[in-house]
């Protein structure tokens, strides 16, 4: 299942569709939280350098949808570094960038000129042939063993999505170097601290859980309970709608499936948004947000959750609908 899941998500991620959660981020911190995952992810024999630029601009991106950008760079470099010694070297900087420094980037898009953030992952190892830097990008292409080739096809979604580009730099023999650039924003970065301050439900809150998979409401529910939650279960929209109307008082958050049959969970959205338009509500599908909800994603409280989720992006998406 996590296999799958996780194919999901880098296809999702290669068309530039996937489900993002955005927000100010700090791109060093974003990295620095993930160091040890890095450190751990590759050969002892690689040292892995960090050179992270000082008093960098915000950008607005998805911190975890970053964080699978810069693991798809470092883990690649340690496939290419091998089994003997060899370095990785990341580096942040804040650039500004005119028309003609941006043309050609990848994924093909025009980018406007200004203030960017530059991700630099270099490494020592074997380089990429002429003939393949074309496709590596290719989904399902893939020079290793083992593995489905989206990691970097998927890279190039993230990077669509949050408007970025990369450059590819390589000498076969002397190692591979990627620069990353993404639209640096404005504005103050929200502490951790003060973003878990407001994005928690009180022990014995009241949950409106609503899919119509027995399998997936039984699982979300103990997923909920473990968070010391009181969960009200509903397997339609009908139904939840009736519930709701039952206990609309007391109900402190709604999580709900978006394909159901009687009555879907775009329509049972409207009618509870109607009766409380400040409830947070997190609308639940395999799909696309852009294919099945976006209409209903800037009414009142509503937040996206791709299925199938993780016991983590789950509390991530709770917290999110909390703290908007």
């Amino acid at each position: 299942m996590a296999k799958a899941t996780e194919l999901t998500r880098q296809m999702l991620a290669y068309s530039g569709r996937g489900s993002f959660v955005v927000r100010l981020q700090d791109l060093n911190t974003v990295i620095r939280e993930m160091t040890d995952l890095l450190r751990a992810s590759i050969s002892k024999k690689i040292r892995l350098e960090m050179e992270l630029g000082e008093g960098l601009p915000p950008l607005e991106a998805d911190a975890a949808q970053v964080q699978q950008v810069v693991l798809n760079l470092v883990t690649n470099a340690s496939d290419a570094i091998g089994s003997g010694e060899g370095t990785i070297h990341m580096a942040t900087r804040a650039l500004d960038m005119d028309a003609g420094e941006l043309r050609g980037l990848l994924p093909d898009a025009t980018l406007p000129p200004g203030r960017y953030l530059e991700l630099e992952v270099s490494d020592t190892g074997c380089g990429i042939p002429a003939e393949l830097r074309a496709r590596i990008f290719d989904p399902f292409f893939t020079t290793k063993h083992t593995g489905h080739g989206l990691g970097l096809a998927a890279m190039l979604g993230i990077l669509r999505g949050h408007q970025g580009g990369l450059r590819l730099e390589s000498e076969v023999g002397r190692g591979t170097t990627y620069h990353l650039y993404l639209p640096a924003a404005s504005g103050q970065v929200e502490s951790r601290e003060e973003r878990e301050a407001t994005r928690t439900l009180p022990e014995g809150s009241l949950v409106l859980l609503v899919d119509d998979e027995p399998a997936v409401r039984e699982t979300a529910a103990e997923a909920l309970r473990a968070m010391k939650l009181q969960v009200l279960e509903a397997q339609d929209g009908q139904e939840a709608v009736e519930r709701f109307q039952a206990e609309a008082d007391r109900i402190a958050l709604v999580v709900m499936d978006l394909t159901m049959p009687r009555m879907n969970g775009r329509e049972a959205f409207l009618a509870i948004h109607a009766r409380r338009p400040e409830l947070p509500v997190l609308l639940c599908s395999g799909f696309d947000s852009g294919d099945c909800a976006q209409d209903v994603l800037g009414e009142g409280r509503a937040h996206f959750l791709q299925k199938p989720y993780t016991l983590k992006e789950l509390r991530r998406a709770m917290a999110e609908a909390l703290g908007s």
